[in-house]
């Protein structure tokens, strides 16, 4: 029986490359994040533009169908997917950051109170919503989070009552990198901590959320059925496709947990055909040439697919189709 909801893959060979449009420079090539720029980002949207648009004559699987309210309901709960998916809720939140830290002699100090704190950054965009948690058994903990400016976001000393712990839940202004200030209450606060930030992934109509593990620079991008672009450098679309989470852009707060999102809110994905594509940017660090796994969790209206690939220097561009009838 011919499932639900099912992705069409195409994946585009490096021989497969100079049939398709002019690329522009090399957007993998190892680069530091001093040397990388939004103009290089934005070369790279013009060869994902020309690899989309190339009929889809590649190595296929069957075509995703997203039916209509009837043909759901006449199929009653059935759905498509993978375990450990979320079904047709979405993924509502995902964790971008997760480190365990310590306050110790030595470690940087606050000249109002000499009070020692740790910097953890994270790259942002404006809208995000994120929660940050700090937690301690060794002190009193205090949290700060410093925008792309150096002011100060948010701040906040005890979360709730009857806990010394910190906690802070902050819509970002801007885009950028943030800064999470992990700081004790006083100047003898000093032990262990753990600092996770959880964001709020958008989801409706057509949901893509990618995930990798390592702290290279990988970039998803969906093309809609009007020819525009949700991406790092034109989010939202007239259509409502909007990137609301995007990590290790040029190379800076980069975690180990990068999570980056897509996501058409309910009743406004245009019928047609939608066009994803995950590319390497750049790796930020020279330890490997390995290639780098990830997932891409595509969820539309309740149906759930997983699907899974490798980004290199030799296949720097993986795309995928899902249409909306």
């Amino acid at each position: 029986m011919q499932r639900l909801h099912r992705a069409l893959a195409l994946f585009v060979t490096s021989a497969a490359l100079a049939t398709l449009a002019t690329t522009v420079g090399t957007a993998a090539s190892i680069a530091p994040a001093a040397q990388a720029s939004l103009a290089d980002k934005r070369q790279l949207l013009d060869r994902w533009d020309g690899r989309m648009d190339h009929p889809l004559s590649h190595q296929t699987l069957p075509k995703s169908r997203l039916r209509s309210a009837g043909e759901q309901a006449a199929m009653g709960s059935k759905q498509a997917g993978t375990a450990g998916t979320t079904g047709a809720t979405g993924t509502s939140s995902a964790v971008v950051l997760q480190t365990e830290g310590e306050l110790a002699p030595g470690d940087s100090v606050l000249a109002q109170d000499n009070s020692l704190y740790d910097e953890h950054p994270f790259t942002g965009r404006a809208g995000q919503q994120v929660t940050i948690d700090l937690q301690s058994d060794a002190f009193n903990t205090y949290l700060l989070l410093l925008g792309p400016d150096g002011d100060v976001v948010g701040q906040n000393d005890d979360g709730g009552q009857n806990t010394t712990n910190s906690q802070l839940q902050v819509t970002l202004p801007s885009n950028g990198v943030y800064t999470i200030v992990a700081n004790g209450y006083d100047a003898a606060s000093q032990g262990s901590y753990s600092l996770t930030v959880t964001t709020v992934l958008g989801t409706g109509d057509i949901q893509a959320t990618l995930r990798w593990g390592t702290t290279d620079d990988l970039d998803l991008a969906i093309m809609d059925p009007n020819g525009d672009i949700v991406s790092f450098a034109n989010t939202p679309v007239a259509s409502g496709g909007e990137l609301d989470v995007d990590a290790n852009a040029l190379c800076e707060g980069v975690t180990t947990t990068p999570v980056e999102n897509i996501y058409w809110p309910r009743s406004r994905a245009p019928q047609g055909e939608y066009r994803l594509a995950v590319s390497l940017y750049g790796r930020c660090s020279d330890r490997s040439q390995e290639p780098i796994p990830f997932t891409l969790t595509l969820q539309v209206q309740g149906s759930t697919e997983v699907l899974r690939g490798t980004v290199d220097e030799a296949n720097d561009v993986v795309t995928f189709s899902t249409a909306v009838y």
